[in-house]
C-alpha cells in the first residue's frame, strides 16, 4: 500500500509554457507556438505538478522530512501517466523536436528557447527530470541573450519545480530564489506569488517550520491583494497542510475552512474533495473520529462522483486507518 507522510500540499503553476505542440501542427511552421495542444501532455503534466515532494515514488526520492506525522493517503498524486499518455507524450517530443531544429536553423531563438522548455515539460512528465533540466538549461542563455526577463524568471522556477519534485528542495529553494528578482522586473506577480508558495512547500519538505510559515504567508498576502481566488484557496490550503504535518489540528482545520468554500466556488472539485481529505486528517490529528469519517465520506463521495476509483480507494484507506471498516463505510454511503 502506498502511503504519504502527509497530506499532499497544493503546487501552483508558475507561469510558463507547459504543454508540447500537437502533431497536427509540425507542418505549420509559419504559425505561433499551441502552448494549449497536447491534452494528455497537459494531464500528465498537471499530475506532475501536484506530485508532493516527500513521497515515497521512486520518480521523487525524499530528501526531506516534514515530521512525523499519522500517516495519510495522498489523493492528488496517485499514479504517474498510463502507458498511453506516455506513448503520446513521446509523439509530442518527436515533433518538438522537429520544431527545435526548423527554429534553430532559421535563427528563431524566441520559439527555439520556448520549444526547448516544451520539451522539458514532456520529460518532467514523463519522469526523466535530469532530460527536463537540462532541457531547461539549454533554453536559459538565450533568454538572458534576448534579454528576456520573463522567460529566464519562468525556466528558473521550473527548474526549481523539478528539483522539488526529484527530491531535492534545497536545490529547488536556490532556483527559485534565482528567480525572483528576474520577475520583480515584470508585471507578472500572480507567477512571483507562486514561486514564494513553492518555496514554502520546499522548506516544509525540509522540515524547517519557520521559513514554511513565512513564505506561506507571504504568498496569501499578495494572492489577497490580487484578489487571485484560486491562489488565495490554494495557499490556506497549504497552511494546513503544514500545521496537519506538525500535528496542529485545531489550526489545520482554521485554515482548511476558509480554503474549502474558496475552492466550491472555483469549481474544481478535485481539490474541493482533497481539502476535505486533509480536513480529515487534521480531525483524525485531533482524536475526533466522528468529524474525520464524516470528511472522509464527503471526499470520497465526490471522487467516485468523478469516476476516480484511484483517489476513492485512497480516502477508503485513510478511513480504514481509524478503524472504520467495511460496516461502516457502507453505513456512510
Amino acid at each position: 500500500m502506498h502511503i504519504w507522510r502527509f497530506p499532499t500540499p497544493i503546487v501552483l503553476p508558475i507561469g510558463i509554457v507547459s504543454a508540447c505542440f500537437s502533431a497536427d501542427h509540425i507542418n505549420a511552421l509559419t504559425q505561433e507556438p499551441q502552448a494549449n495542444a497536447g491534452q494528455a501532455i497537459a494531464e500528465a503534466q498537471h499530475r506532475i505538478e501536484l506530485r508532493t515532494t516527500d513521497s515515497e515514488d521512486p520518480l521523487t526520492p525524499a530528501k526531506g522530512s516534514a515530521g512525523d506525522v499519522n500517516p495519510s493517503v495522498d489523493v492528488r498524486s496517485l499514479s504517474g501517466p498510463s502507458e498511453s499518455t506516455k506513448r503520446r507524450i513521446e509523439d509530442e517530443m518527436v515533433s518538438l523536436d522537429k520544431l527545435r531544429k526548423i527554429y534553430q536553423a532559421n535563427g528563431d531563438r524566441r520559439r527555439e528557447a520556448t520549444v526547448l522548455l516544451q520539451i522539458g515539460s514532456c520529460y518532467g512528465a514523463l519522469g526523466q527530470m535530469q532530460k527536463a533540466i537540462d532541457h531547461d538549461k539549454e533554453a536559459l542563455p538565450i533568454w538572458k541573450d534576448l534579454k528576456d526577463s520573463g522567460g529566464e524568471a519562468s525556466t528558473l522556477a521550473h527548474i526549481g519545480d523539478v528539483y522539488r519534485l526529484w527530491g531535492f528542495p534545497d536545490q529547488a529553494i536556490r532556483s527559485y530564489e534565482a528567480s525572483l528578482p528576474h520577475y520583480e522586473l515584470t508585471s507578472d506577480v500572480a507567477s512571483r506569488a507562486a514561486v514564494v508558495n513553492n518555496i514554502a512547500l520546499s522548506y516544509m519538505a525540509l522540515g524547517k517550520r519557520k521559513k514554511t510559515l513565512e513564505n506561506l504567508n507571504r504568498a496569501l498576502a499578495i494572492y489577497q491583494v490580487l484578489k487571485d481566488v484560486t491562489g488565495e484557496a490554494a495557499t490556506l490550503c497549504n497552511l494546513g497542510s503544514a500545521y496537519n504535518a506538525w500535528h496542529d489540528g485545531k489550526r489545520a482545520l482554521n485554515f482548511l475552512s476558509r480554503a474549502l468554500p474558496l475552492m466550491r466556488a472555483a469549481g474544481n472539485r478535485v481539490n474541493e474533495a482533497a481539502v476535505l481529505n486533509d480536513m480529515g486528517s487534521a480531525y483524525a490529528n485531533l482524536h475526533d473520529r466522528e468529524n474525520a469519517l464524516l470528511r472522509y465520506q464527503q471526499a470520497r463521495l465526490i471522487f467516485s462522483d468523478l469516476h476516480d476509483s484511484a483517489r476513492e480507494a485512497a480516502v477508503v484507506r485513510n478511513m480504514d486507518r481509524l478503524g472504520s471498516g467495511a460496516a461502516t463505510y457502507a453505513a456512510l454511503r
